[in-house]
């Protein structure tokens, strides 16, 4: 009795620091969740407000040439085209692509 007295002992402490290291590193990830969310919405409307902004300002020559590549069905030419002409990064251009699209906003 006395060994498993002497065991448990030696094991509530550990037990007590992992439930600790736990609560804290739950309730950590808890708080810090919202600013990441916030921070995320921020950059999607920065990106969004981007693209809107490149969209309004693409030569009409790109927008024909880009356009009639996804008429096509050559999306990722198009992609790469608008990479190539703007120096956007891919997002940008696949976001840019999607708008030329027909019947899109």
């Amino acid at each position: 009795m006395q060994q498993v007295d002497g065991l448990l002992s030696s094991w509530v402490p550990l037990l007590a620091a992992l439930l600790l290291g736990y609560v804290v590193g739950h309730w950590r990830g808890r708080n810090a969740r919202p600013e990441a969310r916030k921070a995320e919405a921020r950059d999607a409307v920065a990106t969004e407000r981007s693209v809107d902004e490149l969209l309004r300002d693409m030569s009409p020559d790109l927008r024909t040439r880009a356009g009639a590549l996804i008429a096509d069905g050559h999306a990722i030419d198009a992609i790469k085209l608008i990479r190539a002409e703007l120096g956007t990064d891919l997002k940008t251009a696949k976001d840019l692509s999607d708008r030329l699209r027909p019947g899109a906003r």
